[in-house]
């Protein structure tokens, strides 16, 4: 948990101050609909917790188009 503001609630405001518009984001998350969840946040992709670092390598991958 980020300690002042939920990830929506970050995301918001990212949007609202135009923060990194081009910058690609990856959901790191417990909730049951990550799907789901990413979608609303405007996602590249997400990972389930807990995870492993090769998650965390698939999911760059993914996003970044190197994926085989």
């Amino acid at each position: 948990m980020m300690p002042t503001m939920d990830a929506f609630a970050f995301r918001t405001r990212q949007k609202q101050l135009g923060i990194a518009p081009e910058a690609q984001r990856i959901l790191i998350s417990a909730a049951r609909d990550l799907e789901s969840a990413a979608e609303r946040l405007d996602a590249d992709g997400w990972i389930a917790k807990p995870f492993l670092l090769a998650d965390v390598i698939d999911a760059v991958d993914r996003v970044l188009g190197r994926a085989s």
